[in-house]
Protein backbone atom coordinates (compact mmCIF):
# COMPACT_ATOMS: atom_id res chain seq x y z
CA UNK A 1 0.00 0.00 0.00
CA UNK A 2 1.72 2.99 -0.96
CA UNK A 3 -0.01 6.53 0.98
CA UNK A 4 -1.67 8.73 -1.03
CA UNK A 5 -1.09 12.36 -0.05
CA UNK A 6 -4.34 13.33 1.84
CA UNK A 7 -2.45 10.15 3.91
CA UNK A 8 0.13 11.15 4.74
CA UNK A 9 -0.95 14.76 5.46
CA UNK A 10 -3.21 13.50 7.98
CA UNK A 11 -0.81 11.53 8.80
CA UNK A 12 1.88 14.34 9.67
CA UNK A 13 -0.74 16.71 11.39
CA UNK A 14 -1.27 13.37 13.60
CA UNK A 15 2.48 12.42 14.30
CA UNK A 16 3.20 10.32 17.35
CA UNK A 17 5.59 11.56 19.68
CA UNK A 18 7.71 8.52 18.90
CA UNK A 19 8.07 9.78 15.57
CA UNK A 20 10.67 11.47 17.29
CA UNK A 21 13.39 10.19 18.80
CA UNK A 22 14.52 11.15 22.26
CA UNK A 23 18.12 10.49 22.45
CA UNK A 24 19.04 8.21 25.21
CA UNK A 25 21.36 10.35 27.07
CA UNK A 26 18.67 13.11 27.62
CA UNK A 27 16.42 10.77 29.65
CA UNK A 28 18.53 8.42 31.24
CA UNK A 29 17.96 4.09 29.72
CA UNK A 30 16.92 2.04 32.52
CA UNK A 31 13.45 3.33 34.20
CA UNK A 32 12.48 2.61 37.94
CA UNK A 33 9.06 1.05 36.81
CA UNK A 34 10.47 -1.75 34.05
CA UNK A 35 9.42 -4.55 36.42
CA UNK A 36 6.02 -4.07 35.89
CA UNK A 37 6.30 -4.48 31.62
CA UNK A 38 9.40 -6.32 31.15
CA UNK A 39 7.73 -10.14 31.49
CA UNK A 40 4.78 -8.84 29.10
CA UNK A 41 4.64 -10.68 25.77
CA UNK A 42 3.26 -7.64 23.09
CA UNK A 43 1.60 -8.56 19.86
CA UNK A 44 0.27 -6.49 17.63
CA UNK A 45 -3.61 -6.80 17.18
CA UNK A 46 -4.86 -8.88 14.12
CA UNK A 47 -6.27 -5.76 12.10
CA UNK A 48 -2.74 -3.80 12.67
CA UNK A 49 -0.35 -3.74 10.52
CA UNK A 50 3.66 -2.95 11.11
CA UNK A 51 5.06 -1.14 7.49
CA UNK A 52 8.57 0.61 6.19
CA UNK A 53 7.67 3.13 3.54
CA UNK A 54 9.49 4.93 1.32
CA UNK A 55 8.50 7.85 0.03
CA UNK A 56 10.52 10.47 -2.19
CA UNK A 57 13.06 8.62 -0.81
CA UNK A 58 12.56 9.19 2.69
CA UNK A 59 11.57 5.94 5.19
CA UNK A 60 7.88 6.41 6.50
CA UNK A 61 6.95 3.76 9.51
CA UNK A 62 3.98 3.55 9.86
CA UNK A 63 1.06 1.28 11.99
CA UNK A 64 -1.72 0.55 10.02
CA UNK A 65 -5.07 -0.37 11.79
CA UNK A 66 -7.63 -1.53 8.65
CA UNK A 67 -10.86 -1.43 10.72
CA UNK A 68 -10.19 1.88 11.94
CA UNK A 69 -8.61 3.61 8.67
CA UNK A 70 -6.13 4.84 11.24
CA UNK A 71 -2.73 5.39 10.35
CA UNK A 72 0.22 6.38 12.79
CA UNK A 73 3.81 7.14 12.35
CA UNK A 74 7.06 5.77 14.87
CA UNK A 75 10.25 6.54 14.31
CA UNK A 76 12.65 3.65 13.20
CA UNK A 77 13.61 2.69 16.94
CA UNK A 78 9.54 2.47 17.68
CA UNK A 79 9.18 0.17 14.56
CA UNK A 80 12.35 -1.94 15.38
CA UNK A 81 10.66 -2.29 18.94
CA UNK A 82 7.03 -3.21 17.33
CA UNK A 83 8.26 -5.22 14.87
CA UNK A 84 9.23 -7.88 17.50
CA UNK A 85 6.53 -7.88 19.53
CA UNK A 86 5.12 -11.14 18.07
CA UNK A 87 3.33 -12.60 21.47
CA UNK A 88 6.34 -14.83 21.89
CA UNK A 89 9.01 -12.80 23.00
CA UNK A 90 8.84 -10.32 26.09
CA UNK A 91 9.43 -6.73 26.65
CA UNK A 92 12.80 -7.76 28.44
CA UNK A 93 13.80 -10.02 25.53
CA UNK A 94 13.39 -7.89 23.01
CA UNK A 95 14.83 -4.85 25.03
CA UNK A 96 17.86 -6.81 25.33
CA UNK A 97 18.16 -7.84 21.43
CA UNK A 98 18.07 -4.23 20.76
CA UNK A 99 20.32 -3.17 23.16
CA UNK A 100 22.91 -5.57 21.82
CA UNK A 101 22.51 -4.98 18.38
CA UNK A 102 22.14 -1.32 18.56
CA UNK A 103 23.52 0.20 22.13
CA UNK A 104 23.21 3.69 20.43
CA UNK A 105 19.70 3.62 18.97
CA UNK A 106 17.78 1.69 21.71
CA UNK A 107 14.82 3.30 23.29
CA UNK A 108 14.85 4.15 26.80
CA UNK A 109 12.97 1.91 29.27
CA UNK A 110 10.79 4.55 30.17
CA UNK A 111 9.83 5.28 26.06
CA UNK A 112 8.95 2.14 25.50
CA UNK A 113 7.10 1.69 28.81
CA UNK A 114 4.82 5.01 27.11
CA UNK A 115 4.92 3.40 23.55
CA UNK A 116 3.57 0.26 24.63
CA UNK A 117 0.86 2.01 26.61
CA UNK A 118 0.23 4.40 23.86
CA UNK A 119 -0.40 1.95 21.42
CA UNK A 120 -2.60 -0.58 23.77
CA UNK A 121 -4.54 2.64 25.11
CA UNK A 122 -5.43 2.88 21.18
CA UNK A 123 -6.26 -0.80 20.71
CA UNK A 124 -3.07 -1.72 18.54
CA UNK A 125 -1.32 -4.19 21.10
CA UNK A 126 -2.22 -6.39 23.00
CA UNK A 127 -0.32 -8.41 26.24
CA UNK A 128 -0.69 -12.17 27.30
CA UNK A 129 -1.89 -10.68 30.68
CA UNK A 130 -3.03 -7.53 31.64
CA UNK A 131 -0.87 -4.40 31.80
CA UNK A 132 0.18 -2.96 35.15
CA UNK A 133 1.71 -0.07 34.43
CA UNK A 134 0.24 3.73 33.39
CA UNK A 135 2.73 6.14 31.25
Amino acid sequence: MVLTTAQRTHMHARAHPYARHTPVHATGLFSTRWHRVAGLRPHLRPQVELRRQDQRGVAWYVLIDETADDIRRVNRAAYEFVGRCDGARSVQQIWDDLLAERPEDVMAQDDVIRLLSTLHDRGLIAFDVTPDVEA
